[in-house]
């Protein structure tokens, strides 16, 4: 299995496909952080660290990471799902030919 990186460059940004794909791609990403355990590494907000060490710079990071794919996921991903529905039903409604 490839990655998706051919796949995303092929693909027009603001078109049915190209939302579509990156949302997926916005989730999975989240996914796989959420899987990873990452979401324990948010508590450097609050002034903790989840290993009990001083918060470090891969904790952060992690932390960053996960708090920012979550609410990717939350807004960004919901928003290009219903933009690629709406787009791909102007395509069929007008008879233009769209990737």
């Amino acid at each position: 299995m490839s990655l998706p990186g051919p796949i995303l460059r092929r693909s027009r940004l603001l078109s049915p496909r190209g939302l579509l794909l990156r949302a997926l791609v916005l989730l999975a990403v989240f996914a796989l952080l959420h899987l990873a355990g990452a979401r324990d590494y948010t508590s450097i907000f609050s002034g903790t660290s989840p290993t009990g060490d001083p918060p470090g710079g891969a904790a952060s990071l992690l932390g960053l990471l996960y708090a920012g794919f979550y609410l990717g996921s939350l807004v960004l991903a919901p928003i290009m799902i219903l933009g690629a529905a709406l787009m791909w039903g102007l395509v069929l409604l007008t008879g233009r030919r769209g990737r």
